[in-house]
């Protein structure tokens, strides 16, 4: 237990823990760390037990020719030392782009289960975050041995590039060659280490040269073209701002400068002069080509895997390495392009006392002669930028050769002899690009340089001859290179296309694979391996399980079967699925749909290609695998989706149902009310029938015991017949009362109850329905105002505009008013050519904002408490939209009352 404590106390300083293990072994102690049991073979050992190590490299993007040199620099260097490399390819963390941020969790996956040390292009991949947050995230994988690039982080091995060497030079370039004073900056990312160095050397410099730093003309960039033609706007676009040239914290926010300054009609460098920083592939090729500061991009790949290893087996490595940037100078900054500078360094020309010699002369050693041109070829090549790494493939014994042909050529007094030799040494160039094209007019120049002194008359003549079509020869093969290049470049691009409109048309993901396998020697794939997660927890993906579905390898597809291999996914791939005979090189990505982390792909190209096609490569190999881990999704929720689809329909047809029988349930709760009331309502007028005829019997009675009897007085007979003409009225009046409101009742509650369409009269039905309601609006003291032209005669359903005006009043009396407010309540009908218009409305509450486009709604109602169903205003828009064709519409405000606007054809 002591010792495991101990072991985690010092873990966080590297220097104690060298120290701990070298105790350890000098004492011959056995301990554990991790798995491994025994001495310790290096300081780091004991995190897995592979046989060939493997570095990690995390990285932001391989579609910019700054990382993709890079990533050649380290992936060639793994190769050279056997050793494997895991990129890790997962944009800049914390990405304010959201597609870039989904990438980030690619990076949980590196682990000691499956690296030995991990190296982190930090300078890209720590853009959008402050240096402390970026510190945090890389000391999260302690206590892997780690290297930062382009950022130098506390306690961990760093390459940095020397920004102030070539900047400051560039700097006083612009100022004492070409006399630029208000030289604009464009800075990169708050808190990036580059960003923030680059813009303290601009201002520094400044300074020097006694020029105040003008704010106005320093302007925040992220590293993206856009933000370049973003910048040129900010400082362009305010009158009065005088702008003589603008230097960029990298090239590509110069690309974007030189396109928005092009775009403006703004002459590059003859009104705005432009410089960048990196000196990518781009910079050369733009038009005017782009002065720039180099930096050894390759080698920084190359330095940083020698810097891990070093580390790893516990030799001395410096906390911080630096490796130099020197200035390019091109035509944007308003200089000549370096290829006319270098010739115009070799045209030193001899003393003129050997002209007139004989040719002869000059070729009497040509050996000696080629070392001397040799060594001329080198020193104004070596030290260049862009020559460190470059195979100078012009040797000596090539110039003797050529030197011969081209004696053979004055002898001949024809220039086939030196130039088909010429051609031959082009062709037998591998990869002929533009360095390769300077160094062999730098020959050119130097030869001339050394020959013209020799010649005179027709020999100088010729020589001038052949020298110029050795330039156009040149010139003519570099441009049939690119262009081939490009046709190359253009049919691999072809390739995708076609195949990733064949994989859009296949739906299961066992086709998507299989044309993927048949193609990948086409896209220049050497392996794959796709995997998706199986029980994923999106916090925390690395302690989650993955399968296995797909693996090609250069041998061509394994077979794992249809169910795929389960493993832990922080292994990256199941054990034994890689060849191990050799080192490889692979790509991690993660693959995602939307939100959805779905699993990971780890491939290795064959070769590294232009950036451009690296770009289609991983375009069509992202969309084939989102595409193909969708469909495996979908196949294996199909039959739980099945199931629950039909599960749904269930219970949507019991949902309806059950819909159905509660709105019939509400019509006749409504019609039992109407029983109720009219019941209710004809029991007086009958009572009083029944009393009065009751009294004329009995006085009837008495009048005959009368007669026959004591005899009828003439007084008694006028009294009886006026007792019985008032009886015979009271009862007539109330049989006529009730039997208006049974024949109301009647037809209210025949028109209720059927669908029947009949012909009748609005105001008079409106009148009959509010006379149905009359036990209801007796007991509140309401006035009700019906605004009707009495001619209006409707074709329609009668219990149509009963259920409507019924619930429309109950709903007012509920809702509308309180129990001891007095209200009123309108009901207005015109008549349009072929519309009416029905608007109700009262002086209520009214209805708050947010309720009143539920209000429709099934069972949505704001006083449940007092029995509201919520079912009365959705059966009025059922009955007006379904049976009635027409529209309703509400408008109301709390404390202003409601309105309601029903719209009808009158053909209905």
């Amino acid at each position: 237990m002591y010792f495991q404590l101990l072991l985690f106390q010092v873990t966080a300083q590297p220097a104690l823990y060298h120290l701990f293990f070298d105790i350890l072994k000098d004492i011959a102690l056995q301990y554990r760390t991790g798995v491994v049991s025994g001495k310790l073979k290096h300081k780091y050992q004991g995190m897995n037990t592979r046989k060939r190590k493997t570095i990690g490299f995390f990285i932001d993007w391989i579609e910019n020719p700054y990382q993709c040199d890079l990533f050649s620099g380290i992936k060639d260097r793994a190769l050279e030392k056997d050793v494997n490399l895991l990129t890790f390819v997962g944009g800049a963390i914390e990405s304010p782009r959201k597609h870039e941020h989904l990438r980030n969790s690619i990076y949980q996956l590196a682990h000691k289960d499956n690296i030995d040390g991990l190296v982190i292009l930090s300078g890209s991949v720590s853009r959008f975050v402050q240096r402390e947050r970026f510190s945090s995230f890389i000391h999260s994988y302690d206590p892997l041995p780690k290297v930062s690039i382009g950022q130098e982080i506390d306690r961990i091995h760093s390459i940095l590039i020397d920004n102030k060497s070539g900047l400051y030079k560039m700097i006083v370039h612009l100022i004492r060659d070409h006399g630029y004073r208000n030289i604009a900056f464009i800075c990169g990312p708050e808190g990036n280490y580059d960003a923030d160095i680059r813009l303290k050397i601009y201002s520094e410099t400044l300074s020097e040269f006694a020029f105040p730093c003008n704010p106005d003309l320093i302007i925040p960039g992220d590293f993206t073209p856009q933000s370049g033609v973003q910048a040129v706007s900010t400082l362009l676009d305010k009158p009065g701002r005088k702008v003589d040239a603008i230097l960029a914290s990298n090239d590509d926010m110069a690309c974007g400068v030189i396109e928005e300054l092009q775009r403006r009609h703004i002459s590059i460098p003859k009104d705005i002069a432009v410089a960048g920083f990196d000196d990518q592939v781009s910079s050369k090729i733009m038009n005017p080509p782009l002065s720039t500061i180099y930096q050894p991009t390759y080698e920084i790949g190359s330095k940083a895997l020698d810097m891990i290893l070093d580390i790893i087996e516990n030799k001395e490595v410096p906390l911080v390495a630096y490796l130099p940037t020197e200035p390019v100078i091109r035509e944007s900054c308003g200089c000549f392009s370096e290829s006319l500078s270098l010739d115009s360094v070799c045209m030193t020309v001899k003393k003129p006392d050997t002209a007139g010699k004989e040719p002869e002369e000059f070729f009497s050693c040509p050996e000696k002669l080629a070392e001397s041109i040799h060594s001329n070829i080198l020193h104004h090549i070596t030290g260049k930028s862009g020559f460190e790494n470059e195979n100078i493939d012009l040797q000596m014994e090539d110039i003797t050769g050529l030197l011969y042909s081209l004696s053979a050529s004055f002898k001949k007094n024809d220039y086939s002899p030196f130039l088909l030799t010429l051609k031959a040494h082009l062709y037998k160039t591998a990869r002929f690009n533009r360095n390769k094209e300077i160094i062999w007019q730098v020959f050119i120049s130097v030869l001339r340089s050394y020959l013209l002194p020799f010649l005179s008359g027709a020999k100088q003549q010729l020589a001038e001859i052949i020298l110029h079509k050795a330039r156009l020869l040149i010139d003519d093969y570099s441009e049939r290179e690119y262009l081939h290049n490009a046709i190359k470049e253009a049919q691999a691009n072809q390739i995708y296309r076609d195949i990733g409109e064949h994989i859009v048309s296949l739906e299961s993901i066992e086709d998507v694979l299989e044309i993927l396998g048949i193609n990948f020697t086409r896209l220049g794939i050497r392996s794959c391996y796709l995997s998706l997660y199986e029980g994923k927890d999106d916090k925390d993906i690395v302690f989650s399980n993955s399968k296995l579905l797909f693996a090609f390898n250069p041998g061509g597809r394994v077979e794992i079967g249809k169910q795929g291999i389960s493993f832990p996914t922080r292994k990256l791939f199941p054990e034994g699925i890689i060849p191990e005979d050799k080192p490889w090189s692979l790509l991690v990505e993660s693959i995602f749909f939307g939100k959805n982390q779905l699993g990971i792909v780890l491939y290795e190209p064959e070769s590294q290609m232009e950036f451009t096609t690296e770009i289609m490569r991983r375009l069509l190999l992202n969309s084939a695998f989102k595409g193909a881990a969708f469909i495996q999704q979908i196949q294996n929720q199909s039959q739980n989706l099945e199931a629950a689809n039909s599960e749904l329909q269930n219970t949507l047809y019991t949902l309806q149902t059950t819909q159905k029988r509660l709105v019939e349930t509400k019509k006749m709760a409504a019609l039992g009310g109407l029983v109720a009331g009219i019941a209710h309502e004809i029991n007086t007028p009958i009572g009083i029938g029944v009393t009065a005829a009751s009294h004329l019997a009995k006085e009837t009675n008495e009048l005959v015991l009368k007669i026959n009897t004591t005899g009828l007085t003439k007084s008694d007979l006028f009294s009886y017949v006026k007792m019985a003409n008032e009886a015979a009225s009271l009862i007539l009046s109330n049989l006529q009362r009730s039997h208006e409101l049974i024949k109301s009742f009647k037809g209210i509650a025949v028109d209720q109850s059927s669908e029947e369409k009949r012909s009748f009269k609005l105001k008079e039905y409106i009148q009959d329905i509010l006379l149905s309601l009359r036990p209801r609006l007796k007991r509140v003291n309401h006035n009700i105002h019906i605004y009707c032209p009495d001619d209006i005669v409707l074709n329609s359903y009668p219990g149509a505009f009963s259920q409507i005006i019924t619930n429309l009043i109950i709903n007012s009396l509920i809702h509308a008013f309180d129990d001891d407010r007095k209200g009123t309540i309108s009901i207005e009908v015109k008549l349009f050519e072929n519309e009416m218009v029905l608007t109700y409305s009262d002086n209520g509450k009214g209805i708050e904002k947010k309720n009143i486009k539920k209000i429709f709604e099934p069972f949505f109602t704001t006083n449940r408490a007092q029995g509201g169903t919520g079912l009365g205003l959705h059966l009025i828009f059922n009955i007006i939209t379904q049976t009635l064709g027409g529209t309703i519409e509400c408008r109301s405000k709390p404390g202003e009352g409601t309105k309601f606007i029903i719209r009808m054809p009158v053909s209905k």
